[in-house]
């Protein structure tokens, strides 16, 4: 107690020789005891005596109310301040509380036990603001200075407060840019929740820099420790690298894959299927008795049979419509899906849609997509009639199915097995939407490009 040295700010030499009575009693060093009457008389021996705890009346000789505790906070920034308030300023030293300062005492109730108690606290307070300042610094330290981006948002809205270096040079936009907007703004797409729990989640977004290039992310947000705030610091990993290599892997094992389909097509075309044709002509030719015609005939109708489902096999192996276009496969595949006669298609295809708007995407694929819905419908939907809708809004085109069908829970992990298999395709040919379903309200397919 002793060593701490005190500054009282005050210009009535009754109540200062009063306070420094007080202090000297209780046990304050008098040679660690500076008084000044103004903030000019502070200023001058500032160079002299740097106290630990300035005890400050707000009206001095040359200063009064908020002005002059911030003239002398810039004198002494690392000092505690205690305000010394009369009755008529209370609401004011509370207020410069707010502000910065450690406390206030009204002079009508200053006392020794309350003195004591008032200055040690004070210094207290003054050393802990010290240290959060210090933890402060090295965490926004560590924060700027992240390689990776960072940002801090706040409410439910998720606005940046806050963002370092990496975060505005993976976006490109300026602190202006950034600061104040929600973080969904740079969102161009739906995201998907990985994970979240108590006070954290973890998100995978496609965002859009300030040039428009898509960036494939995730973001890891958990929540600041402090009740009273709804602040959230958020961890962007850039995955567009990832997503770009699984996208080229995905085009050359689908390019694989369709490679293979078409040479085991042809075989089967210019291979097998010719073979049973030339063993129809020939069986053809053999003369067969009366009583052996039943026989013929059952012969001869498997025979043709086989050579239509080889055809057919090659056929779904390799559509060769869709080297006229996907519309033009998507009109055949309707056709001979309708003279299979289980179920009735019915194709829409709006007018403003043209043969071009599928230039940019991988239209085997999105072939193999419908064609795989209309196989499991085919076999699960119990329905007679599917309607396939192409449609375009803004740029964007919608290539809807429905079968109208008995529908399944989705939820039940146990069922769509095929549903699995079109919502990868449809992921990895970097397409939008997927396959709905409810029971008694049939299932939907809903894919978006553009």
């Amino acid at each position: 107690m002793q060593q701490t040295s005190l500054l009282i700010v005050e210009d009535d030499p009754i109540f200062l020789n009063a306070l420094v009575w007080q202090l000297t009693k209780i046990g304050y060093d008098r040679m660690h005891i500076m008084s000044v009457a103004s903030i000019a008389e502070a200023k001058e021996i500032a160079t002299e005596f740097v106290p630990n705890v300035i005890l400050l009346d707000l009206n001095v000789t040359d200063s009064y109310g908020v002005d002059t505790y911030h003239s002398i906070i810039k004198i002494y920034a690392n000092a505690a301040i205690v305000i010394l308030s009369g009755m008529n300023d209370e609401d004011l030293a509370l207020d410069i509380v707010k502000k910065g300062a450690q406390d206030y005492l009204l002079k009508s109730d200053v006392s020794s036990k309350m003195l004591s108690k008032t200055i040690e606290y004070s210094k207290e307070r003054k050393k802990l603001v010290g240290q959060l300042q210090v933890s402060e610094l090295k965490y926004r330290n560590v924060f700027n200075q992240s390689p990776l981006p960072m940002l801090i948002v706040e409410g439910s809205e998720k606005k940046i407060i806050q963002a370092n270096q990496a975060a505005f040079q993976l976006y490109g936009f300026s602190e202006a840019d950034m600061l104040g907007k929600n973080m969904e703004v740079f969102s161009i797409e739906k995201r998907v929740p990985i994970q979240s729990g108590d006070g954290a989640f973890h998100v995978a977004c496609v965002h859009q820099n300030k040039k428009g290039v898509k960036l494939h992310v995730e973001v890891l947000g958990k929540k600041i420790d402090d009740e009273e705030s709804e602040e959230y610091i958020c961890l962007i990993i850039d995955k567009t690298a990832e997503w770009e290599f699984e996208q080229k892997k995905y085009r050359v094992i689908a390019a694989a894959q369709e490679n293979e389909k078409k040479k085991i097509a042809m075989e089967l075309h210019d291979g097998l299927v010719q073979s049973l044709a030339l063993l129809s002509i020939w069986f053809n030719n053999f003369e067969i008795s009366g009583d052996q015609q039943n026989l013929r005939d059952m012969f001869e109708k498997h025979l043709e049979n086989a050579i239509k489902e080889t055809r057919g096999i090659a056929y779904i192996l390799s559509p060769p419509d869709l080297e006229e276009g996907f519309l033009h496969a998507l009109s055949t595949l309707t056709e001979r899906m309708n003279r299979v006669g289980k179920m009735k298609v019915h194709l829409n295809v709006n007018q403003q849609v043209a043969e071009a708007d599928f230039s940019t995407i991988d239209k085997f694929n999105l072939y193999r997509i419908i064609q795989e819905f209309l196989n499991n419908s085919i076999k699960h939907a119990d329905s007679e009639r599917l309607d396939i809708v192409v449609s375009k809004n803004e740029n964007i085109l919608h290539v809807m199915a429905d079968d109208h069908g008995k529908g399944f829970d989705m939820s039940d992990h146990t069922t769509g097995l095929g549903v699995k298999s079109l919502q990868h395709r449809i992921k990895l040919g970097n397409l939008q939407g997927g396959v709905t379903s409810m029971i008694g309200e049939g299932t939907k397919l809903d894919v978006q490009f553009g």
